[in-house]
């Protein structure tokens, strides 16, 4: 197989980059949108990060439907947050500071799922020989006539000089469907050792039908012992957030490069490392947009 072009890596930056460029993705994971992907809960599609971003007019190419939201926020222990959440970074990311007017992208799902049928889509792995030369699983050497557009991980790529120096925090990310429990939403940040999780994201998004999204967030390195779903549950329900039995649905899914730390070094005339995992830098949805959306 030869092809002009070729991203690899079909989350929000490689789904732009594809749409931009007309190129194909490789993409190896069952669903496209990378951390923005999402799944049916009781036939709603509900991603596993709630897209909040600080600006009206992300993704306005693409027909993001943008509204303002407000939250209630409590914040517990703020000054042992970082230590907890991620103790070798200076600061957090913009994507976990959740003060100031926040936007909600309401059909992020549609705007993923309509790139994805505007590109096509390699489901393959795909391991970058040379500039110029990707080894697939499915579909063998393929020859790259001009750019390899690579938004994977920065940790995967044997160019990278200083690849051991890269570390990350992971993360484990729930989403509960619960029969809805109050009125206004609410952000909860806990910086405090005695809780498992750091943030609790409650969105009253389906009122017609007396249900809400609970969004939960831990961080934990990966090296160490992963945070167990169940450990979640009781600290929410210790902590009066979440009874069980409100519980409707719920899903859970371990995002294993979630907060990013260090700098990658990537040899000249090398691929084109691109994105929040290429270039290794914890962009938020804006600057993802901002970078690869015309607009």
């Amino acid at each position: 197989m030869k092809l002009e072009n070729i991203v690899i890596g079909g989350g929000l930056s490689g789904l732009l980059i594809s749409a931009s460029t007309n190129s194909p993705i490789i993409e190896e994971q069952p669903s496209i949108g990378g951390i923005l992907s999402f799944s049916q809960l009781d036939g709603t599609n509900i991603p596993f990060i709630l897209p909040l971003v600080k600006s009206r007019e992300v993704l306005s190419r693409y027909g993001a439907k943008i509204e303002k939201i407000s939250f209630d926020l409590d914040i517990i222990k703020e000054r042992y947050l970082l230590k907890k959440v991620c103790p070798l970074c200076e600061d957090l990311p913009i994507w976990l500071n959740f003060q100031g007017d926040l936007y909600l992208i309401k059909n992020i799902n549609d705007i993923i799922s309509n790139l994805g049928k505007n590109v096509q889509v390699i489901k393959d792995h795909a391991e970058v020989v040379d500039p110029y030369t990707i080894k697939s699983r499915r579909h063998g050497m393929i020859k790259i006539e001009n750019k390899i557009f690579y938004t994977a991980p920065a940790t995967s790529y044997s160019n990278v000089i200083n690849r051991d120096e890269l570390k990350f925090r992971s993360s484990i990310i729930s989403v509960f469907v619960v029969r809805k429990i109050q009125e206004n939403n609410r952000i909860i940040i806990d910086g405090g050792s005695s809780t498992s999780f750091s943030h609790v994201i409650y969105l009253n998004d389906f009122p017609e039908r007396g249900i809400s999204s609970m969004f939960v967030y831990a961080f934990f390195d990966m090296s160490s012992k992963q945070i167990e779903l169940r450990n979640i549950i009781s600290d929410l329900k210790r902590q009066k957030i979440l009874n069980p039995d409100q519980v409707l649905f719920f899903r859970s899914k371990v995002i294993k490069e979630a907060i990013l730390i260090g700098e990658p070094l990537v040899k000249l005339a090398d691929v084109t490392m691109e994105g929040r995992l290429g270039k290794w830098k914890n962009f938020s949805i804006e600057d993802i947009a901002r970078l690869y959306s015309p607009c």
